[in-house]
């Protein structure tokens, strides 16, 4: 029954995975579903964790994205607001030199909260 509740209180971010599995064409390896992309980087959704196999994925960012997991199964409803779209657009802007020289990405209180959750240690 809390099973159900949990997947019901994250539905948004649930359906949203499913769309982009489909739409990505992601397989499931393991805990994760694998995609390829040029232009994405791997992100979760949900319980989903979609992880772009052309980009090296290690165990910090496997972590970190359990982090945005536990992000969302405490935000329910609110974590696309909360944490997904800030956190995409900051990806997004750290794709930019000028930014990415300026800005350390994971110390954005949404990725640097998906760290502690995870138990991801940055040097």
């Amino acid at each position: 029954m809390l099973r159900r509740f949990e997947y019901a209180w994250q539905l948004p971010q649930h359906a949203l995975a499913l769309a982009m599995i489909k739409v990505l064409d992601a397989k499931k390896s393991g805990t994760v579903y694998d995609f390829s992309s040029k232009r994405l980087s791997s992100f979760s959704l949900g319980e989903y964790i979609l992880c772009n196999k052309r980009k090296p994925f290690n165990t910090n960012d496997y972590k970190h994205e359990a982090g945005h997991s536990r992000q969302s199964l405490i935000l329910g409803p609110l974590y696309l607001i909360v944490i997904g779209i800030p956190s995409c657009i900051g990806n997004m802007a750290f794709r930019n030199k000028w930014v990415r020289k300026h800005l350390d990405y994971y110390s954005l209180p949404w990725e640097s909260w998906a760290d502690r959750l995870g138990g991801v240690r940055r040097c």
